[in-house]
């Protein structure tokens, strides 16, 4: 009994130490590299031809062992398939529309747990999205206000608060400080995004 209770304590005090002397430090400072999914803008249409992102980038400062702050930047569009239109009145014209989203996000995460091989957190970011709509409109007949120009393209831009919370990400040691993660969360980054990540 007495040594099954010395290997139990021996057991307990390497985590600890483990624990102890692992963890992230004050200071430690992050960049990511990644891509998520979905794609907002893609979700926003209808028929969708193409889409890319969310691309994101990020840098992220430990204050202490439990919290970081930090910025995120993400980039992602989708474009729709062409669109053939006859009005009936001699007006033919082709037309395909396209949105981008440009986000930027400060990042709180709180750590869960700082081990010298991974890193488990959750955290919340507030932001701004900038939100460009683009129509691209051929026009065969009708229409046309100059033959030798038929494409004509229309442009908006709007913005408003963006968000993202992260329910639990997670930070792998791969070799020295470069890492992967992968977090599952809801918000501008998609409800899954993973890449590649540099402590130092």
């Amino acid at each position: 009994m007495k040594k099954i209770k010395s290997i139990l304590f021996l057991m307990v005090g390497i985590t600890i130490s483990t624990l102890a002397f692992s963890q992230i430090e004050a200071g430690k400072m992050r960049i990511m590299v990644g891509y998520g999914l979905p794609n907002i803008p893609a979700k926003s249409l209808s028929n969708t031809s193409a889409s890319s992102g969310p691309l994101e980038i990020g840098y992220k400062y430990s204050i202490n062992d439990k919290w970081s702050i930090g910025l995120m930047y993400n980039h992602s569009s989708a474009t729709t398939e062409d669109i053939n239109i006859n009005d009936g009145n001699g007006n033919d014209y082709t037309y395909s529309f396209g949105v981008t989203f440009n986000t930027f996000l400060t990042q709180v995460d709180y750590h869960w747990a700082n081990t010298e091989k991974y890193n488990l957190y959750s955290g919340i970011g507030l932001g701004y999205v900038s939100v460009t709509g683009t129509t691209n409109m051929t026009v065969n007949t009708g229409v046309n206000p100059d033959p030798t120009d038929p494409t004509l393209t229309f442009s908006a831009v709007s913005s408003g608060m963006a968000y993202h919370i992260t329910a639990i990400g997670i930070n792998s040691k791969i070799v020295g400080g470069l890492g992967v993660y992968s977090e599952l969360g809801v918000g501008y980054n998609g409800y899954f995004n993973a890449g590649l990540s540099y402590t130092f």
